[in-house]
């Protein structure tokens, strides 16, 4: 896996135009063998902080990678994502493929495994809440989504090759395209 930098300077209407947000965004890392090791999440978040963005969005997808790889232990990602830093935090909600192998009665049993193991990481997890930092004096909401398509009916079985490998304004995330929006503080 290859890390592709992507600048945008996006107007937003209801953004104050005296209140400049350097985000960086991290998603679908995907962490497993032998596509992204712990060697290419490292050299990720090194570059990550290089940027110097005042807070570092991870967007989901942390596990399961494409057909016939192996998972990477959650704590071994994490331990590598907690390396990420930025004035006002790094913020992590969930994607559809960390949901892979639970059922929706699951969530009942409290935080599936990516959730915990951010947070014991240091990582805050935002499944349909939201937080307001203070950037400049000035208060915005962050708020983050839960994972719209994790239990949708007739999700894509391609990732059942799982079993084989046991051995080794408002600031809104989402994990889909245009779940996110930001509007004025």
């Amino acid at each position: 896996m290859t890390l592709h930098v992507t600048r945008y300077t996006p107007k937003l209407p209801q953004w104050p135009h005296d209140l400049p947000l350097r985000i960086a965004v991290l998603t679908d890392l995907h962490a497993c063998h032998p596509w992204t090791g712990p060697a290419q999440l490292a050299a990720f978040c090194r570059a990550t902080n290089a940027l110097g963005a005042d807070i570092i969005l991870l967007l989901g997808d942390y596990v399961t990678g494409p057909r016939f790889s192996c998972p990477m232990d959650a704590t071994h990602w994490a331990a590598q994502l907690s390396a990420l830093s930025a004035p006002l935090g790094v913020h992590a909600i969930l994607g559809n493929h960390d949901y892979d192998g639970y059922r929706r009665a699951d969530l009942a049993q409290g935080p599936i495994e990516a959730e915990r193991t951010l947070i014991a990481a240091g990582i805050p997890v935002y499944v349909n809440r939201a937080i307001r930092p203070d950037h400049a004096g000035r208060g915005f909401w962050l708020a983050g989504l839960g994972d719209q398509f994790a239990f949708a009916p007739k999700r894509d079985q391609r990732f059942a090759h799982r079993r084989y490998c046991r051995s080794g304004g408002h600031l809104g995330a989402g994990h889909q395209r245009r779940a996110g929006a930001a509007d004025g503080p």
